[in-house]
């Protein structure tokens, strides 16, 4: 279950940061576990994790076969469901031709809410002894995280005024995969700190903290030193 529980969160992570391509990345790798829990529920044991499944659709059409003492939930509608993920990242390749209308959004959602609703109902069936403890952990995986970061058209607003200038600096660098300039900066925090002040501050969070890496052309890329950090002080919902 924690590796389910993983993919799932880094899924709900990059879906909410507007990382599209990523979330449905981190959706196939949930289909892809989540399978192993449906083999070993009706088959009563499972593939190694760290060998590949058989093929994918093969396996869902194979669960719809299973004698009707197994629930349409585990022969039926959970698999028919990762199918879609799985594929949504397999053969949709979760890219688009130039020209077309760019998908990732509604794939990542599609995919998102797909893989949400299976584990809702591998917790249901799960945790049949604690439905207290289950309604909880439903409650919880449900709950709708509030971004920290809204995008305009490429302007980057943090949604919490109270944030210090460092943690809006690693949360832009953090959202901002390809990195950050210090007029960025400058921009996003509405100018209300001196350029020399916010050099002084990226010059921190690069040579003492560690958090941030400057390359050649004078940009900020964020360190995996800084999304520790990012997730320590909780600073993503």
């Amino acid at each position: 279950m924690d590796k389910l529980l993983e993919s799932y969160v880094e899924m709900k992570r990059n879906y909410y940061l507007g990382h599209y391509r990523d979330s449905s990345q981190n959706a196939g790798r949930f289909s892809e576990i989540a399978l192993r829990f449906i083999q070993c529920m009706v088959d009563g044991h499972y593939s190694s994790l760290d060998k590949n499944l058989p093929n994918f659709h093969d396996e869902v059409i194979r669960f719809e076969r299973s004698p009707a003492t197994v629930s349409e939930t585990l022969r039926i509608f959970i698999p028919r469901t990762l199918d879609i993920v799985h594929d949504i990242r397999n053969k949709r390749d979760v890219g688009h031709p130039k020209g077309e209308l760019d998908a990732n959004y509604t794939d990542a959602t599609l995919a998102y809410y797909g893989a949400s609703w299976v584990l809702v109902e591998l917790v249901r069936l799960f945790y049949t002894n604690d439905i207290q403890e289950a309604q909880r952990m439903i409650d919880d995986l449900m709950e709708f995280p509030v971004p920290v970061i809204q995008n305009f058209d490429g302007f980057l607003k943090v949604l919490n005024p109270e944030l210090s200038l460092d943690d809006k600096i690693l949360l832009f660098a953090f959202y901002k995969r390809d990195g950050i300039f210090i007029e960025d900066v400058m921009k996003w925090t509405y100018g209300v700190h001196r350029k020399n002040y916010v050099a002084k501050r990226l010059d921190l969070l690069v040579q003492e903290k560690s958090y941030l890496h400057q390359d050649g052309d004078l940009v900020y890329h964020i360190t995996l030193t800084g999304i520790r950090e990012i997730v320590r002080k909780q600073l993503i919902g």
